[in-house]
């Protein structure tokens, strides 16, 4: 047991040795680890970076998309790190996702931390430097095992002068990023709503139109507090499609009153233009998703032209 600690303890100081005061070129990995007004930082006032590759002075989406969902398994990465870095010899991308693994592995040593945090949907990019950043907010009973570090307000990090302008450049981008953050966990009451889906699609990436202050949620405006639909209720959207004047029960009433002012209200926030609004469609949400006992459990199966 007590080599156990000590190899523990062996690691966790090997680790900490890596964390770099300054950058020069190359690919690095940053963690960005706040609690209530704090950031956790080197003894030298430096948010904790790491190189990842030096060489290397670009990163591709498939790339970074690549380590933004491993960023939400961190505990399974130990088995995704390869002992003989040889076998990859012939495959410049599978050898930099190699880099990238030991990198994060290095840094949940250094912080003493299984979970670093998620990555920053973009990178921060300063000339040839490019930072990945992870990003976690800590409760007050959590601690930090790793040793050389401790926590300073984001004041006294954002007025200091830091040794690179890579470092300057990141530092600027930390409130940033901690604010996407916090916006990224916000939760919508319980309810029914209206969302507006737009995509941009590329070779590579689909893109979705998000509110900048809700970037985990569509465009979207409260319909009700109930979030299920009836079959009744959805039926009678689905007569519209055929017969203009069906004759609609109260429920069904009072559901069509409820859609179609929330349909109003949508479009007038995101300033659609009427001209273009009979090309859009109602999506029917049915089945496949359950995200909590708040939420209706649905995906989208049918198509209806938008009733006003």
């Amino acid at each position: 047991m007590m080599r156990k600690k000590k190899n523990g303890l062996k690691r966790v100081i090997s680790g900490t040795s890596k964390l770099l005061k300054s950058t020069t070129r190359g690919v690095y990995l940053a963690a960005v680890i706040y609690k209530d007004g704090k950031l956790l930082c080197t003894n030298d006032d430096c948010i904790p970076m790491l190189s990842v590759d030096e060489a290397v002075t670009t990163i591709s989406s498939e790339h970074h998309y690549w380590l933004l969902k491993m960023s939400w398994c961190w505990q399974y990465i130990i088995g995704l790190i390869d002992s003989n870095p040889s076998h990859y010899d012939n495959s410049e991308s599978l050898t930099f996702r190699s880099k990238l693994m030991n990198a994060v592995s290095a840094m949940r040593s250094a912080l003493g931390l299984d979970n670093i945090g998620h990555l920053h949907y973009v990178p921060v990019i300063h000339d040839d430097t490019i930072f990945l950043v992870t990003v976690r907010f800590l409760d007050l009973d959590q601690q930090i095992q790793g040793v050389n570090l401790k926590w300073i307000s984001f004041q006294k990090v954002l007025r200091k002068k830091w040794p690179s302008p890579a470092q300057n450049a990141l530092v600027r981008e930390v409130l940033n990023i901690v604010s996407f953050y916090r916006s990224s966990k916000v939760t919508l009451k319980r309810g029914l709503y209206l969302c507006y889906m737009k995509l941009c699609c590329s070779l590579n990436a689909i893109h979705v139109v998000v509110p900048n202050n809700l970037p985990s949620f569509l465009p979207h405006v409260f319909v009700r507090d109930n979030p299920d639909v009836t079959e009744e209720e959805w039926q009678f959207l689905k007569a519209l499609d055929q017969n203009p004047d069906p004759i609609p029960s109260p429920n069904q009433t009072k559901f069509q009153t409820d859609i179609s002012t929330a349909i109003h209200t949508l479009f007038h926030d995101l300033d659609i233009d009427s001209d273009i609004v009979p090309g859009h469609r109602l999506y029917h949400i049915t089945s496949g998703f359950d995200f909590s006992a708040k939420t209706s459990r649905a995906i989208c199966s049918i198509i209806l032209p938008v009733k006003m």
